[in-house]
């Protein structure tokens, strides 16, 4: 089934899917509105290699939801899918069209679905999520994730108005890696370490284009400071594999001896993890940068040959802290967690070492401020492992700002031990203000096998410290015409002394130029990115798209920490047409309630494409074409060509004479085409025609070029008005406004005057 056919299927309540551009740029801002964003909006750090995952997500507001249908773009050249997954937002009651999917490429995603359920809801969730991988030649920049062909349908199957599209990014920073065979510790460098942390590395191996059938290798490290707790094999070449019996690691050589070989018939190319290593920093360990050295690293090809050219990459690994005394300890790890915002949660864990005691039992209070923090949840982690006592009251106060958390082992044997007792997620309240909060461990207890207390535990507290937070406020002008260029200003606060802001135009809006130096503002497509050198503020020229709608301006800052904050302020711009009449495809009735300083049709008209001017004269019914002059109050038919955007006649060439005379026209017994008599003010027919007042009887307009008809009928007398249509009104309610053309019937012959001149 193609989409086309899905589109146009009728069973099940029908099923009709009818694109419609503007849903994209959205009708009109609103404190709250149906949208269709990508999550996370901005995802950075990325290197050659990796995979990030984004979901699309959709808000139907208020409206019920029965179907959703998009498009995404993406750039093949650097990102490709890896998968997606619808994730039930309208239930399981859907339909599917087969061509769902992706083309890496094209670079584009293509999905929608439809509830075939006979009732529906409003919807707010994840519609698929998006696994990418960035590609091993990809340049480091920014690249976009664009939603397009947008659409939500309610309920009734109509359109869903006003639905606010936020696209996405992906910034890769790394350098494209030559195409050699490569073996190296990943992360390259873990820094930040104290005593008694662990860590962990993973060897990954990518034999490029050879096939591969072994790897075997060596890695070196400091048997003084650190020792292996475990190593993984993770599958690299399969489950049909030679491990030698020798595999392992000697922490007293301070050395990992690992290899594999496939035992399989046929062999291909591999790019991924090896083994991953769970290392610990010892309690004595010395501030400073060990190294984890590969050594006689081997890769063999399926002719059993060895692989040549293989790029080999060591690892280090950075320990900041001071080599505690052997005492037993309790503490907060890590001991002080900074760059975090409002709305951030974070994680600690309580670790213990008993020293050379037997541990039986562990009790502790930990206190913080619940005006800033509150905890999220508790873990336990099995330090005197499963056969334990956990007291009623192992809990936390969210109020009080208090843990209390003990166990007590049950096991008749008791032994020294060393790790986490338990882990705390806490989340920074947004209310919190900046500063540092003190994670404050309290009656401390730990007892031995024979129950008594343990002596001498040096107890280590921790801080939490937030902010202060970096702000990045964006400032834009209500509206702006079509085509018109403008400034987006840009207010900046806290974000250190070096960092950048990442703006998203409008897709169909072009970046102009900043106040920034050139050299800090890289362009690619939509994205701007700013880099900042302690500028508090700055601006930067965009030209409008040239179709009216209302579009959405977003971004990112990120302080000289990587914390990303979202720009706040302004970020919706409506794009209007300029000031003047209209003009549609097809037929368009105008007028104008003054004389012009120049009436002629060619200033009037001056670049408005059109087929012909007409106006009919009532004293012979004769229809006429109008080359010379556009006079006051007369009503005029003016036909644009198919397939043209709304042009504008300017109000720079609508300009009254000063001083005027008001204008009159003859108008003659039977429908004439006229003009509203004022300006300036939308008046009521009654007001506005009360010159001809005992003339007339009946006026019509304005006429409406997209659904070719008049909008409303007036009629003098209403008694005789029909009671199935809301388009016949009284002249009271009939309203008629300046530049626009009406009929209207007199039954005599009579002068209609100009009244607000």
């Amino acid at each position: 089934m193609t989409r086309k056919e899905w589109r146009s299927l009728t069973s099940f309540g029908v099923i009709l899917l009818i694109f419609c551009a503007s849903l994209v740029i959205g009708i009109g801002a609103a404190a709250a509105a149906p949208s269709v964003s990508i999550d996370p909006i901005a995802t950075t750090g990325l290197n050659q290699g990796n995979t990030f995952t984004v979901t699309v997500d959709v808000d139907s507001d208020t409206n019920d939801l029965r179907a959703v249908d998009m498009d995404l773009y993406y750039d093949p050249s650097a990102l490709q899918v890896n998968s997606i997954t619808e994730e039930g937002l309208l239930g399981t009651s859907i339909l599917e069209p087969t061509t769902n999917g992706y083309d890496n490429a094209a670079g584009k995603i293509s999905y929608g679905i439809a509830s075939t359920a006979t009732s529906f809801s409003p919807k707010d969730g994840t519609f698929v999520t998006i696994v990418f991988e960035v590609k091993a030649a990809t340049a480091a920049g920014t690249y976009n994730l664009n939603l397009d062909d947008v659409l939500l349908l309610d309920g009734a199957n109509d359109d869903i108005l006003g639905v606010v599209v936020t696209d996405g990014t992906a910034t890769v920073v790394g350098t494209p890696s030559t195409l050699n065979p490569t073996v190296k510790v990943n992360p390259i460098a873990t820094s930040g370490l104290n005593q008694g942390n662990t860590f962990t590395v993973t060897v990954d191996v990518d034999s490029d284009t050879n096939d591969l059938r072994a790897v075997d290798m060596d890695l070196y490290y400091d048997p003084s400071a650190l020792q292996v707790n475990s190593i993984t094999e993770e599958g690299l070449l399969g489950t049909s594999i030679l491990e030698p019996t020798t595999n392992g690691y000697d922490n007293a050589a301070g050395k990992i001896s690992y290899g594999i070989a496939s035992t399989a018939t046929s062999f291909s190319p591999k790019d991924g993890t090896f083994v991953t290593i769970v290392f610990e920093v010892k309690a004595a360990t010395a501030a400073g940068t060990y190294n984890l050295n590969l050594d006689d690293v081997l890769l063999l090809d399926g002719a059993n040959d060895d692989i040549l050219g293989v790029v080999v990459t060591d690892g280090t690994a950075t320990v900041v802290g001071t080599p505690s005394t052997l005492n037993p300890t309790v503490k907060v790890n890590p001991i002080a967690t900074s760059g975090l915002n409002q709305g951030n949660t974070f994680t600690v864990t309580v670790d213990v070492d008993s020293d050379t005691n037997d541990l039986r039992a562990v009790d502790m209070d930990l206190y913080y401020d619940p005006s800033a923090l509150q905890v999220n949840s508790i873990t336990e982690e099995g330090l005197l492992g499963t056969s334990i006592l956990e007291p009623t009251i192992n809990g936390y106060d969210n109020v009080a700002g208090k843990i209390t958390y003990g166990i007590a082992s049950t096991a008749g044997t008791f032994s020294p031990q060393s790790g986490t007792f338990i882990s705390i997620v806490f989340q920074i309240k947004d209310t919190a203000a900046a500063g540092t909060y003190n994670l404050n461990l309290d009656d401390v207890l730990l007892l031995n096998g024979d129950n008594a207390d343990i002596l001498g535990v040096v107890v280590t507290d921790g801080t939490a410290t937030v902010g202060p937070i970096a702000s990045a406020v964006r400032t834009l002008p209500a509206s702006v015409q079509r085509g018109e260029q403008f400034t987006v200003s840009m207010d900046l606060s806290d974000y250190g002394t070096t960092g950048s802001v990442v703006e998203t135009i409008p897709e169909s809006f072009t970046y102009v130029n900043s106040t920034l130096d050139a050299s800090n503002v890289t362009v690619v497509n939509d994205t701007v990115t700013f880099t900042l050198w302690g500028e508090t503020n700055f601006e930067y020229d965009v030209t409008a798209s040239n179709t009216e709608g209302t579009y959405t301006f977003s971004g990112m800052l990120t302080d000289e920490s990587a914390n990303e904050v979202v720009v706040s302020g302004d970020t919706l711009i409506d794009v209007v047409l300029p000031d003047g009449i209209p003009l549609m495809e097809e037929w368009n009735f105008i007028s104008v309630p003054y004389i012009l300083e120049n009436s002629s049709v060619d200033n009037i008209l001056t670049g408005v494409n059109y087929t012909v001017l007409l106006y009919k004269n009532a004293e012979n019914s004769s229809w006429g074409e109008v080359t010379t002059v556009i006079d006051p109050l007369k009503g005029y038919w003016i036909k644009i060509p198919t397939g043209l955007d709304t042009q504008v006649i300017l109000m720079d060439v609508l300009v009254q004479m000063t001083p005027g005379d008001a204008p009159s026209l003859q108008l003659y017994e039977g429908w004439n085409h006229i003009g509203s008599t004022d300006p300036v003010e939308v008046l009521s027919a009654e007001f506005s025609l009360s010159f001809i007042d005992e003339y007339y009887s009946h006026v019509w307009g304005p006429w409406s070029p997209d659904e070719s008809k008049f909008e409303y009928f007036g009629h003098t007398v209403t008694d005789t008005l029909p009671e199935d249509s809301d388009r016949h009104v009284g002249t009271d309610e009939f309203m008629m406004s300046p530049y626009k053309g009406y009929l209207v019937y007199v039954d005599e012959n009579c002068t209609l005057n100009a009244i607000g001149i």
